[in-house]
């Protein structure tokens, strides 16, 4: 049994692609509309500038990988230079599930890492989720290559008692 463990995953805390719509709609699209009535070239640019924000911050947030790193004592997780730190002596509770997150028209699905601490404070750790790769890893009982699921089996040895496995989750509490 190794003592510690450390993957990369796809982690995003909020469902970036809405809000760079709403950035889109509420700066870049009254800019241009104004610019076309008003042949102002500053309203152009800022419009411009408000499209030019939103991809680039649509691309640094998509493209984020948490690491998170687990040992015998605590559960790190390092996201946009931003820490976190889980005493295993804390939880009371870990669980997986799947859920939808929207993007309009498209979804995705995401792979949920739920623990619950003493203090009474929910972490979610989520990734992107295949359903080739999920069905594949329920299938085996040795490795796989789904880092959420690696890190829940590595706590699952550590704290039998607190892992409850998979749990399915109502359809208004699994959408992102």
């Amino acid at each position: 049994m190794d003592n510690s463990i450390k993957v990369k995953i796809n982690y995003h805390p909020v469902n970036f692609m809405q809000i760079a719509l709403w950035i889109m709609l509420l700066f870049a699209v009254p800019c241009f509309w104004l610019a076309s009535y008003s042949d102002s070239f500053s309203l152009l640019l800022l419009g411009l500038v408000a499209v030019i924000l939103t991809a680039v911050v649509a691309g640094v947030l998509s493209s984020a990988k948490a690491v998170v790193y687990a040992n015998d004592e605590k559960l790190c997780r390092r996201y946009l230079n931003k820490d976190s730190v889980i005493m295993l002596s804390d939880v009371l509770e870990i669980s997986y599930s799947v859920c939808i997150e929207h993007h309009g028209r498209y979804a995705e699905q995401r792979l949920l890492l739920t623990i619950k601490t003493n203090d009474g404070t929910v972490h979610q750790l989520n990734d992107s989720l295949s359903a080739e790769s999920f069905v594949a890893a329920l299938d085996s009982d040795g490795e796989t290559n789904i880092p959420l699921i690696q890190l829940y089996r590595f706590l699952a040895e550590r704290l039998p008692d607190k892992a409850k496995g998979y749990v399915k989750q109502e359809k208004n509490e699994a959408d992102i």
